[in-house]
């Protein structure tokens, strides 16, 4: 979970993956801890999503990719010097990219 949340804010680091697999290790380890999950206000409907329909929405896609982009060529541009570290940089952006690409989509989420 702190993985996931780290990624939120650290370019590199993808936080996508991280929570989905915190929310299967809270629903098999504490099903109060997977509850609380649930329920956020953030991530309870992406991780619902995924759970119930095995895919994301369209919306949190492109939100994510957005966000990846922005993150990555903010520290390319202002962050690293390096030629080296750029390029590297940039692949691990890519690779968010593609990997949040294959993902199955899934039509909106209606939970109530």
């Amino acid at each position: 979970m702190a993985l996931g949340v780290l990624g939120a804010v650290l370019p590199g680091l993808p936080t996508t993956p991280f929570l989905l697999l915190a929310a299967a290790c809270f629903a098999k380890g504490s099903k109060r801890a997977h509850a609380w999950l649930l329920r956020n206000r953030v991530l309870g409907p992406i991780i619902q999503t995924w759970e119930h329909d095995g895919g994301l929405t369209l919306r949190t896609k492109v939100t994510s990719a957005v966000l990846v982009i922005v993150a990555i060529g903010c520290s390319i541009i202002w962050g690293v010097q390096h030629p080296g570290l750029r390029i590297m940089l940039l692949v691990v952006g890519l690779t968010g990219v593609v990997v949040l690409y294959r993902l199955p989509t899934v039509g909106r989420a209606s939970r109530g």
